[in-house]
């Protein structure tokens, strides 16, 4: 017997990297094998022999209750119970392993007979559903992910270093594993193909499938290898890959309206090293009445009078004091010091600019290495701020950049059986709660004709982009939302290619206004009604301010980009006993009813280092409504900062900390959600998650639909459970912690949060 990674089973290609052996005494591991005719313990990889001679007397033993202590062999394990007798490898299944307790099991048979054949026996034939969400151009991460994944892994490819959509100056590419046993292909009945069970939505229903969950770029330094990975799975694999449309996606179609394609050169028009002069920015609208840099207010003060000036410098040095404040308000002319400002203070990406600058710098290198050029790669190669602002216009073009294709196979919700996708949450805003209350609680729970006239209000309210009817169910609602993102990713691109066709004119620049400077969409905001005779400058801003939280008159947007489950890192609302407080957990529940949902997958609010579920177990009435039911929320974007409280523990978990990665994930921790459907119902059977926490530990959840899983997604109970420690070095403080995940027998990872904070702990049931 020989360890080696084989390439054709996905059991053995799963291996995690050996972790925290210094502080537990077990590590959870598989053994990777492929089995020859003659096998001894001793033809094992050392230190692994001494293991595995220890354990051959044990006709069935867990390979995970063994140690090692050697750094050398991270690709020795994953989960599993090998036959030492038998030469036989029991492979585990993701979503009901052995360890949770469950009796469903995949048994995969080697044998010195090379004609017999494996044996599979499942209950129900299933696929995978595995989610990702919030990468931010992390690179790092999302290569984690992939290598981690249970249905994803890379294949070695030759770039293509050919200018264009298909550019891809990388090695390796993302692919789904290509024997994935949970595929429902040859089991699949067409008929969950048509309008009734999967709401119209071009889905692959036969095989597993990735859905990225918004947010795509800004953050972790590498936003174009992450896109160019997604686009080049989506490609190839169609609709077995699904987007949803993110804030940090969204606000990008901003970008080419507001660096004004067809503005003046300051020098040479063959001197790439020359910035931009661009027209006037009007300000943007949630910065009115701020005194803010972009104030629109002041901006229109100081352009009064000045109307003969088309273009107004901001290093002017000679104004007097009075006019202080409204230069400070102008927004830089500048390209590359407008594209700054843009990132920087209108969508939370201050790094951004100089992330890209270092990745086209990367590319630069790599495209020279290639062509055998010679050069010095840190002293000949030199990116430009001129050279950065054409790569974001070159991204962000509707038609022939890799952020405009992305959103154009973008959606805003996606269902897929007994699942849904969001980037943020149900728009459960205070206007719905208070509508609830009143039409509901007041009346009754069981006053059918008052849920009927909540419901019928919300549908309209949360479609605020609608001005004709309005939605009269979950499906027709999701319809909309859809059928709205794909009519503004059209409106996007008539309002460039009007804008190219008229390079020194104004079309598609302005509104109609005399003003001496440009008002884009977001010096105004709002929705606006698409029709033949509306301002090209606004006709894609409807979808822009659906990715907004707020609204021009600071009202709540009733938005699923925006909208969160989250009130200061806990599901606050829905655990909530005051009574107007209630109608949230009434809404949520009603809501997973009517749409005959088993989950709702999201991302945008960080969470921690793992995902975040929300058990849906019982009405605001206190009667149970059935099955088990959860919201995961799925951001981990600042894994890397989650606390751990180990209070008079010798031996405490410990964050491992951001190390060298640039965003906030760290450099340890990863998850993946996974939800198993069955193929016959498309019910979701089981719902997990798999990955790394900030500690360096792996961890497998349980199936949160089964047993042992009654306390996740709750608040703890204090009369059932002890702390190790928490967030006031006080056990019996009032802060309200939520069960996560069950790490072993009796042992829970718990969580809270305190504005930003995020903190983890570990409670046990008292005995």
């Amino acid at each position: 017997m020989l360890l080696t990674h084989s390439t054709t089973s996905k059991s053995i290609r799963r291996a995690y990297y050996w972790s925290n052996t210094f502080r537990s005494k077990y590590v959870l591991t598989t053994i990777l094998v492929h089995v020859l005719p003659s096998f001894s313990p001793q033809s094992l990889v050392p230190p692994v022999a001494t293991a595995a001679a220890a354990v051959t007397s044990t006709s069935n033993v867990i390979a995970s209750t063994f140690a090692f202590s050697s750094p050398f062999y991270p690709l020795i394990f994953s989960t599993g119970v090998f036959d030492f007798s038998s030469t036989r490898f029991y492979s585990t299944r993701r979503s009901s392993s052995l360890l949770s307790g469950s009796s469903e099991e995949v048994v995969v048979q080697s044998s010195n007979n090379d004609n017999e054949k494996s044996k599979k026996k499942k209950k129900k034939k299933s696929r995978y559903i595995s989610f990702v969400t919030d990468i931010e151009g992390d690179k790092r991460y999302f290569d984690r992910f992939v290598e981690n994944s249970s249905i994803l892994e890379f294949e070695a490819v030759e770039p293509n270093l050919t200018p264009g959509l298909d550019f891809f100056p990388y090695e390796r590419r993302v692919t789904f594993q290509r024997d994935d046993e949970n595929d429902c292909d040859g089991d699949f009945d067409d008929k969950f193909c048509d309008e009734t069970k999967n709401n119209g939505e071009d889905v692959d229903y036969a095989h597993s499938i990735l859905v990225f969950g918004g947010d795509v770029c800004d953050k972790g330094g590498n936003d174009l290898y992450v896109i160019r990975q997604l686009l080049s799975l989506k490609k190839r694999f169609h609709n077995r890959v699904q987007f949803i449309m993110g804030n940090r996606d969204i606000n990008k179609m901003r970008l080419l309206q507001e660096l004004c394609t067809n503005a003046r050169r300051n020098g040479q028009d063959d001197d790439k090293d020359r910035d931009e002069i661009l027209y006037p920015h009007g300000g943007v609208y949630w910065f009115r009445n701020t005194g803010l840099q972009g104030d629109p207010k002041l901006i229109d003060e100081w352009y009064c009078g000045r109307e003969e000036q088309a273009v107004i410098r901001n290093d002017n040095d000679n104004n007097d004091g009075g006019e202080e404040e409204l230069l400070h308000s102008l927004i830089p002319d500048r390209a590359g010091e407008r594209l700054k400002w843009i990132l920087k203070k209108t969508m939370g990406s201050p790094d951004a600019f100089e992330f890209r600058r270092n990745e086209l710098k990367q590319e630069k290198i790599f495209v020279a290495q290639r062509q055998e050029v010679c050069c010095d790669e840190e002293q000949s190669i030199h990116v430009s701020d001129e050279e950065v602002v054409e790569s974001y216009r070159q991204t962000c073009h509707p038609v022939t950049g890799i952020m405009g294709k992305y959103l154009s196979q973008g959606k805003l919700c996606l269902v897929i059986g007994g699942a849904m996708f969001m980037h943020g949450s149900l728009p459960i805003t205070p206007h719905a709660l208070s509508k609830y209350h009143e039409d509901v609680l007041l009346a009754g729970r069981d006053n059918a004709d008052g849920k009927q006239k909540f419901w019928n209000w919300f549908f309209e309210y949360a479609t605020p982009f609608k001005h004709n009817v309005a939605p009269k169910s979950v499906k027709e609602w999701v319809h909309e939302m859809n059928s709205f993102s794909k009519q503004q990713n059209e409106a996007w691109t008539r309002n460039v290619t009007l804008s190219e066709e008229h390079p020194h004119g104004r079309e598609g620049r302005l509104l109609k206004s005399s003003k001496p400077y440009n008002v884009f969409w977001s010096t105004v905001g709002g929705y606006s009604t698409l029709n033949q005779n509306s301002d090209l400058a606004t006709e894609f801003g409807s979808l822009c301010q659906y990715g907004m939280g707020w609204l021009p008159d600071k009202s709540r947007n009733p938005t699923v980009v925006y909208n969160g489950w989250m009130v200061d890192g806990k599901p606050k609302y829905y655990n909530s006993e005051d009574e107007y407080l209630r109608a949230y957990r009434g809404i949520v529940e009603d809501f997973f009813q009517m749409a005959g949902l088993d989950v709702v997958v999201s991302g945008h609010q960080p969470v921690g280092d793992i995902p975040f579920p929300i058990q849906i177990s019982n009405g605001c009435d206190g009667k149970d409504i059935g099955k088990r039911k959860f919201v995961i929320c799925a951001d981990t974007s600042y894994s890397g900062d989650t606390k751990w409280m180990n209070n008079n523990v010798e031996d405490g978990r410990q964050n491992l900390g951001r190390g060298i990665s640039v965003s906030g994930r760290g450099d340890f921790a990863v998850s993946e959600i996974l939800l198993e459907q069955e193929c016959d119902t498309l019910c979701i059977s089981s719902i997990s998650f798999q990955g790394t926490l900030s500690d360096g530990s792996h961890h497998e959840s349980i199936n949160y639909l089964e047993g042992d899983a009654n306390y996740i997604g709750k608040p703890v109970d204090r009369n059932i459970f002890s702390f190790e420690g928490s967030i006031q070095d006080d056990s019996y403080d009032n802060i309200q912690w939520y069960v996560k995940s069950k790490l072993h027998p009796g042992h829970y990872l718990v969580s809270t949060g305190k504005g930003y904070e995020v903190y983890n702990s570990v409670a046990k049931i008292k005995k």
